[in-house]
């Protein structure tokens, strides 16, 4: 029975829809000598002030009571219901028929359809703060937060693997790239010693190939001085 929901009654909308809903400060707890008296045999047996009323994080409209369980009511309870400061009923939440004896009691939320500014206080009657107050208008916004802030980390952790993946891969590339351009280099070397080598080649080839064109040049020309003095001496 520590939740329950309540009703708003024609007056209690009216009330509780303008700057008066805070006169709602009263809890009655209503019901009869037994389980089985019809609803209107029943009667006011216990009212005090409720410990406070607020807004939920949902924005639904709350009131915290506080049954005495150090009392002995000897009273069925039927329903409770929130007063105003003229004793008009605002709201009423029906509950399970239970006798009120010593000993049965404590806090009470009340949920009223009545829909208003998420975490606004209305009323309190004290300093302290609830449980269900602590809960739901301090607890509830840290876990919220608190679930959102972590959400956040995550995804900024899963970012950052995926960074250092990615730098990974990158490294691993250029490791890659570098192994490649020194083998293009060893290559290029192998290529200019070759191309030296043939320069070499090349140029021993064109000195020889010149002396051999000298030596057949010096073997003509003598060839052609020994015809022309056999002509001579055979004209002679």
């Amino acid at each position: 029975m520590e939740n329950l929901t309540a009703v708003a009654t024609t007056y209690g909308l009216g009330i509780l829809s303008s700057s008066l809903k805070n006169k709602a400060r009263t809890y009655a707890l209503i019901g009869a000598d037994n389980h089985s008296k019809p609803e209107r045999s029943t009667g006011i047996f216990y009212q005090e002030t409720i410990d406070s009323s607020y807004f939920d994080d949902y924005g639904v409209l709350t009131f915290i009571i506080d049954i005495p369980s150090n009392v002995d009511f000897n009273k069925y309870l039927y329903s409770i219901v929130i007063l105003d400061d003229t004793e008009q009923v605002i709201v009423k939440a029906y509950t399970p028929q239970v006798a009120l004896s010593m000993g049965i009691g404590g806090t009470i939320t009340l949920k009223a359809a009545v829909t208003g500014e998420a975490g606004e206080i209305i009323f309190k009657a004290h300093d302290y703060i609830t449980g269900t107050e602590l809960t739901e208008l301090w607890m509830n916004p840290i876990y919220a937060n608190t679930s959102a802030i972590t959400q956040n980390s995550t995804r900024q952790v899963k970012q950052y693997h995926r960074t250092l993946t990615l730098a990974d891969k990158q490294d691993e590339q250029h490791n890659q790239n570098l192994n490649k351009i020194k083998v293009l280099t060893n290559k290029s070397k192998n290529i200019d010693v070759n191309k030296a080598n043939i320069e070499s080649n090349l140029s021993a080839i064109y000195a020889n190939t010149s002396a051999m064109v000298k030596n057949s040049t010096r073997q003509v020309n003598q060839h052609n001085r020994i015809v022309a003095i056999e002509k001579q001496l055979a004209n002679a």
